[in-house]
């Protein structure tokens, strides 16, 4: 459940219809599948080892909002010295709305 009202900065100066129908209640239904391989020496500080993690969602089997979703992210840690670690990361996700007339993120697709 999602409800977001939106308040102006003055009375001059009402908000749009789209930003009015984009903030009313819906309902949201999803299942989500995640994917999770780790290897590093450390949760917090890690010095060594690999981390990479994926997640699928699909929204849509009940309620108003409809999309699928992809997210992945990976993280290499390589120590260089007894007290240096060079590490290097990535993120990156797709989202995309399924069925005509269906509400995502308050944007009605056509």
């Amino acid at each position: 459940w999602r409800d977001v009202v939106p308040h102006s900065k003055s009375a001059d100066q009402p908000h749009s219809n789209s930003v009015l129908k984009a903030s009313m209640p819906s309902l949201k239904s999803s299942i989500r599948y995640t994917y999770r391989h780790e290897t590093t020496d450390h949760k917090m500080v890690p010095t060594k080892g690999v981390f990479v993690k994926s997640s699928t969602e699909i929204a849509g089997f009940g309620g108003d909002v409809r999309f699928g979703k992809l997210e992945g992210c990976g993280r290499v840690h390589v120590p260089i010295s007894s007290s240096v670690t060079a590490s290097l990361g990535c993120f990156g996700g797709l989202l995309v709305p399924l069925g005509e007339g269906m509400k995502c993120f308050g944007v009605v697709t056509t």
